[in-house]
């Protein structure tokens, strides 16, 4: 009894056109291949930078803008897509709301990225997509207590980096 080929139909015919080539074609095959193989690998996401967050547990003040990370400074290429990923397991207010913000600088200013929850107890993941300058610049996670202290939960399962998505291009 035969057994049967488990390979997706598209790699069979593939490979049974391989089988039919010699000399220069299969080493252009193989180049070719190549190259379709780094150009993948070479846009997948990739880790550019990693903050840490602010241990243990800090307490921000009611109407306080607090950082809950540590600052990343790095340059990002001109020409590139970049994301910024902010994880906190959780926060703990008696009242809301609360500001969430990955800030660009050691301050807050309008061209940063905001994210608002309630108040009492809730857990976000937070990320904000944009296009590199060429210039080198801080970015850092920070949160604006509402009318109540917060607690923010930085113990455990929580996280703070960015990465690179690879080259703008437009559809």
């Amino acid at each position: 009894m035969a057994t049967a080929n488990t390979l997706p139909f598209q790699y069979l015919l593939r490979g049974d056109r391989l089988a039919q080539l010699d000399g220069q074609m299969l080493a252009a095959t193989h180049e070719q291949r190549d190259r379709d193989l780094e150009d993948h690998l070479g846009n997948l996401p990739r880790l550019v930078a990693v903050g840490a967050l602010q241990t243990p547990n800090p307490v921000i003040a009611a109407g306080v803008l607090g950082n809950v990370t540590d600052p990343i400074t790095l340059r990002c290429q001109l020409g590139r897509y970049y994301r910024i990923n902010l994880r906190i397991r959780a926060l703990g207010a008696t009242a809301g709301p609360v500001q969430i913000a990955l800030s660009t600088n050691t301050g807050v200013n309008t061209g940063d990225s905001w994210k608002w929850i309630g108040g009492n107890y809730d857990g976000f993941s937070h990320q904000w997509l944009f296009a590199g300058t060429g210039i080198s610049q801080t970015f850092v996670g920070m949160i604006r207590a509402g009318a109540a202290i917060v607690t923010v939960f930085t113990d455990t399962d929580g996280h703070f980096y960015v990465e690179d998505l690879g080259p703008v291009v437009a559809p």
